[in-house]
């Protein structure tokens, strides 16, 4: 389970560009360079999260030439997947994770529970400049009970609504509803005149729009916290 300081250090700079989670497992080839294996680096013309991680690991390669190398290893469940979380569980008991891997935060929440992930806290605690690049509360969804970091957030983004100002105009709006209510009066307004009020993808983005939503509701927030658990549903 130990890890090598230089690979602390290969894996900070590796996962600030791509990477989520580490393993405990590392190497050096026949040419001295230390190799980080990554589960989810694949270059991919169809799956951008993965593109970008393909380019990220080019580019640290490019860096770290004669040192650091990050290499791909094939990975069935590289994406998004249903068997993504029990693919990286069999791989923890078999004690043959990769460096480095991707997951959400309740599958790291998970993972955590076979002892086979990296603590990242030490690294932080002790390269303050690292840890400042982090929006703040970067981690409380990635900690362990004991203070522990299991993994390194990858990014930090917003979803958007893309609207036609044509249509709004059209309902009696010169401006995007500011509220939930003000939103669902728009698109009943469009909806009485025969028009597609809303259209979403039906997958993640849609879940979180939902979720949104509700956490912005009365009663919301204790919802998504605490009653959800409870639901059966």
């Amino acid at each position: 389970m130990g890890t090598p300081r230089s690979m602390i250090a290969a894996l900070a700079a590796a996962t600030a560009l791509l990477a989520s989670t580490a393993g405990c497992g590392s190497g050096t080839d026949d040419s001295g360079e230390v190799v980080i294996t990554c589960a989810t680096c694949q270059e991919s013309p169809t799956d951008p999260f993965l593109q970008y991680n393909h380019e990220a690991a080019q580019r640290f390669n490019d860096a770290y030439a004669g040192t650091y190398r990050i290499e791909t290893i094939d990975n069935p469940n590289a994406g998004s997947s249903d068997d993504r979380l029990q693919y990286y569980q069999r791989l923890a008991l078999a004690g043959d994770l990769p460096d480095l891997f991707q997951l959400n935060s309740g599958e790291i929440k998970a993972l955590q529970e076979t002892g086979r992930l990296h603590d990242f806290a030490p690294a932080l605690d002790g390269d303050e400049a690292w840890a400042a690049t982090f929006h703040e509360e970067a981690f409380d969804a990635l900690e362990g009970t004991g203070g522990q970091v299991w993994a390194i957030p990858q990014q930090h983004d917003a979803i958007g609504i893309y609207y036609n100002t044509a249509l709004l105009e059209a309902a009696g709006y010169d401006a995007f509803p500011t509220t939930w209510d003000a939103f669902e009066d728009l698109a009943a307004a469009l909806e009485a005149q025969g028009l597609i009020a809303i259209a979403m993808d039906g997958d993640w983005a849609t879940k979180l729009m939902w979720a949104n939503l509700i956490g912005t509701q009365d009663g919301g927030t204790a919802f998504l916290t605490e009653d959800i658990l409870d639901s059966g549903d």
